[in-house]
């Protein structure tokens, strides 16, 4: 699966995470997830999962299929499993 710059614009804003902290996670340089955000350049293949991969390991899901987006993975018990069973 590849992603989108609307998604990673999207990622970045759910963690809020700046384009150096992208940067440092994945190992991308900061200019180039500028310019991959603004339109101006697609970059490889590589590079978009290096970036993926460290916005995953940050707690984002990319979904792909007709409309591309992201969401924060969801954490714990799922809410069809909460009872009172489960209250800390």
């Amino acid at each position: 699966m590849t992603i989108t710059a609307s998604q990673l614009k999207a990622a970045r804003a759910l963690l809020a995470w700046s384009r150096v902290r992208l940067a440092v996670k994945s190992g991308v340089g900061d200019g180039v997830i500028a310019r991959f955000e603004r339109g101006q350049c697609v970059p490889p293949g590589a590079t978009l999962e290096r970036l993926m991969r460290a916005l995953e390991a940050g707690g984002v899901a990319f979904l792909g299929g007709s409309k591309p987006s992201v969401k924060l993975k969801t954490v714990g018990i799922p809410a069809d499993k909460l009872d009172a069973a489960n209250d800390e």
